[in-house]
């Protein structure tokens, strides 16, 4: 896991100003992230295929503050920095914001999608057919306006 809270409040204040100035366009490609994953699994998570736009800046519900980068889709920042892209990758994958979990049977990790980024270590069909993930996702109340004024992309 990269944790993009601690990295965002490590960060310059420029390297800060130009993040806050670029959003991303992103496709939800499983092909990309999940390789090794059967034909009949790879489907059904097509069956969710999108296409959507966020800024790199994102708050959570507690008021963490973050970047959200979800290279493992496909991601097109939209910046007037010519490589902020490759600045935001090469900045946020160092080890120190990292986690590696060492799994054991019966752990349960928690982590906040929008401030987070995970990957599987391994394509290898074998251990992947073993596998058991299970996700749950909560969905998020907008009773108060919250994600519409903090998520929601606008562009202007």
């Amino acid at each position: 896991w990269m944790n993009s809270g601690t990295a965002l409040k490590d960060a310059s204040d420029e390297f800060k100003n130009q993040l806050s100035e670029a959003y991303a366009e992103y496709k939800y490609d499983p092909e990309t992230w999940a390789k090794g994953t059967n034909k009949q699994q790879l489907d059904f998570m097509m069956r969710n295929s999108f296409d959507y736009k966020m800024w790199l800046l994102q708050q959570n519900r507690s008021g963490t503050k973050g970047i959200y980068f979800h290279k493992n889709n496909k991601c097109k920042v939209i910046s007037k920095h010519d490589n902020l892209q490759k600045d935001i990758e090469d900045y946020l994958f160092q080890d120190k914001y990292q986690y590696h979990h060492h799994w054991q049977e019966g752990d349960v990790v928690l982590s906040d999608q929008i401030l987070t980024l995970h990957k599987r270590q391994t394509n290898d069909s074998d251990k992947l057919s073993k596998r058991v993930l299970n996700r749950i996702t909560f969905r998020l109340s907008n009773t108060d306006g919250y994600v519409e004024s903090n998520n929601t992309f606008k562009q202007g």
